[in-house]
């Protein structure tokens, strides 16, 4: 009886210890597992009036405030954070093939770095049209890779001014320019 009695309070201690390191286990996991999921939530609010300057041309007092809002983007999930994203409403889960499509993360960052630069310079150029001002006044067409017959001639730091002597402002200029050219002839 007493033997009976010893074996009940091991086999006690054991089952403890196991749901015991289960529970760390599971625990654990729902931490350091990261889950093919990208979270999309609110980010923060900046408040921009003090920060946006007109040197020139026409300006306006804002009326009220102007704040800049941001999406916030977690590219890293574990199981706490999908829970969180499946039951709160104010996070959005998305799986990682939807977002990266065939790209990897590194090449998604910098695609994600591409988009917020043109956001920026679009920003920019509208709010100098609506005041009356040139956005921008091109000088050139500056060259993003070199290849081909200009390989060893021209450098991703020249911007091309001209063709034949004819001024060149934007890639669509240069593309008619060269067009109807030999390499050779440019």
């Amino acid at each position: 009886m007493r033997e009976n009695l010893m074996n009940k309070k091991i086999s006690k201690k054991w089952k403890t210890g196991i749901l015991f390191f289960l529970l760390v286990g599971f625990l654990a996991s729902m931490t350091f597992i990261r889950l093919p999921y990208f979270a999309f939530k609110p980010g923060t609010v900046n408040e921009l009036s003090s920060r946006i300057v007109i040197s020139e041309g026409r300006s306006f007092e804002p009326a009220g405030e102007i704040h800049f809002t941001t999406i916030s983007q977690d590219s890293s999930i574990n199981g706490w954070e999908f829970l969180e994203g499946t039951f709160k409403e104010s996070v959005e889960l998305i799986d990682e093939d939807s977002i990266l499509g065939t790209r990897n993360r590194d090449e998604n960052q910098t695609f994600n770095f591409e988009l917020m630069r043109v956001s920026k310079s679009t920003a920019v150029s509208v709010a100098l049209s609506y005041l009356g001002l040139e956005p921008y006044k091109a000088t050139g067409v500056g060259i993003a890779s070199v290849g081909g017959p200009s390989e060893g001639i021209l450098t991703t730091s020249d911007v091309i001014i001209a063709v034949n002597k004819k001024k060149v402002f934007t890639d669509k200029d240069l593309i008619l320019e060269i067009r109807e050219r030999e390499p050779s002839e440019v």
